[in-house]
C-alpha cells in the first residue's frame, strides 16, 4: 500500500458527505504518521535489538536517532535485563546512587536518546537494548507503507488516520464516529488494548 491509497482511504472513513474536503495534505499526513507509530507500538513490529557499549568510568549511552520506545535493557555478560526505573525512585531508594560504581541493575530514560544507569561502571560492558524503531515516513502519494508494518494492519491504517482527524479540536471532531473507527483499527490489527 502507498500513501495515496492511504490517504483516500483515510478520506472515505473520515469525510462527511455533507463537506468533503475538511482537511488539508498536511492533516492527513499528520494522522497517517500517528496511524503508522500507533500500529507499530501495539504490533511491536518495529522492534529490533542493539548493542550499545558503555566504557568504564560512564553510565549513560545514547542513539543517534531517539527510538519511538526503549522496551528492555540487558546486561548479556550477567545474563540479566534491568529494570526500568525513574530519577525519583532511584533518589528515594539509594540516595547517590548516580555516583557509586558497580554492576548496574535499572536503568532511565534521560531523553528520547539517552538511556542513564543506576551505576557508574568499573569494566566496559556491551549492552543488549531492545528498541522500537519510528517507522519510515510517508511524503510522496508513491511511497509504500514502512513493510515492517504487516499487510492485514495496513489496510487498518486508515481507521487509526480517520480516528486522530475526527478527534481534532475544531468543526469537525465526531467522538462517535472515531470510537468507531479506533474500534475497527484495533479489530484489523487484533488487539483488544492501546
Amino acid at each position: 500500500m502507498n500513501l495515496g491509497t492511504l490517504i483516500k482511504m483515510t478520506a472515505f472513513q473520515a469525510e462527511s458527505i455533507e463537506a468533503p474536503g475538511q482537511w488539508t495534505r498536511s492533516d492527513y499526513l499528520k494522522a497517517i504518521r500517528k496511524a503508522c507509530v500507533r500500529a507499530a507500538a501495539l504490533l511491536g513490529c518495529t522492534t529490533l535489538v542493539v548493542q550499545r557499549p558503555v566504557l568504564a568510568g560512564a553510565n549513560t549511552f545514547s542513539f543517534t536517532a531517539a527510538p519511538l520506545e526503549t522496551r528492555s535493557v540487558r546486561n548479556p555478560a550477567m545474563s540479566t535485563v534491568l529494570r526500568k526505573t525513574t530519577d525519583e525512585v532511584e533518589n528515594g531508594m539509594d540516595p547517590g546512587w548516580n555516583y557509586k560504581t558497580g554492576v548496574p541493575t535499572r536503568w532511565i530514560q534521560k531523553s528520547g536518546n539517552t538511556i542513564l544507569l543506576n551505576r557508574i561502571l568499573a569494566e566496559d560492558t556491551t549492552f543488549d537494548v531492545e528498541i522500537l524503531e519510528t517507522p519510515l515516513a510517508l511524503v510522496n502519494d508513491s511511497d509504500p507503507v514502512d513493510p515492517r508494518i504487516p499487510e492485514d494492519a495496513q489496510n487498518g491504517l486508515c481507521y487509526a488516520a480517520a480516528f486522530f482527524l475526527l478527534t481534532q479540536a475544531g468543526d469537525h471532531q465526531d467522538f462517535q464516529k472515531a470510537a468507531a473507527c479506533m474500534q475497527q483499527f484495533k479489530d484489523q490489527l487484533g488487539v483488544t488494548n492501546g
